[in-house]
């Protein structure tokens, strides 16, 4: 079992794609919490960073139509990346089956279903800036990446896949968002039987 080592960030970082990069290179998918911590630490920071030179841009840019839709997928993509990491965070604090002899954990489960309902409602409001981000660019032609020949992220299936069904993505959350509650209802009905 290979072991995953934290190293430190290897230069200043000023600019989304940079905080991109980053998040790819170490991004594995892997529910350690101090690695989730610190990829949603990154992209959230990648949000508020300032977009690079169009020649530096992760794909070629060729005019100011198509670094418009850049930007936008690329918001799309660092907001649909911290959707799936705050699930992913949220997923360690919710514990889906509850046994009778658990009895001493009640509270533990509560504060855990608490934590993991912030979680998962955080994540769906950065899925929906997602598709928001990605119905903008979808909307200017042309695509990011015609000739597949540099991205590794590929930001035009990225934009198809956010507004091909926009609102399969909320069903999803809000099944979630039922089974958790299911879940807390029963714990609190099982602390209540003793």
């Amino acid at each position: 079992m290979s072991q995953f080592v934290m190293r430190p960030v290897p230069r200043k970082l000023d600019t989304k794609e940079d905080l991109v990069k980053l998040d790819i290179r170490t991004m594995v998918k892997n529910s350690k919490q101090d690695i989730l911590a610190r990829n949603i630490y990154f992209l959230e920071l990648a949000l508020v960073m300032p977009f690079d030179n169009p020649i530096k841009a992760l794909i070629r840019i060729t005019d100011e139509e198509q670094y418009q839709k850049y930007k936008l997928a690329l918001t799309a993509h660092i907001n649909l990346r911290l959707a799936d990491d705050y699930v992913q965070y949220g997923r360690l604090y919710y514990k889906e089956n509850i046994y009778f002899f658990n009895d001493d954990y009640y509270d533990e489960y509560l504060d855990g279903y608490d934590i993991a309902e912030f979680y998962f409602k955080s994540a769906l409001i950065y899925r929906q800036k997602a598709a928001a981000y990605a119905a903008e660019a979808r909307a200017i032609q042309g695509m990011l990446n015609p000739n597949f020949d540099q991205s590794f992220i590929d930001l035009d299936q990225q934009i198809y896949y956010l507004t091909d069904n926009p609102n399969d993505f909320e069903r999803i959350y809000a099944r979630r968002l039922d089974e958790l509650e299911a879940n807390r209802q029963k714990v609190l009905a099982l602390k209540n039987a003793e």
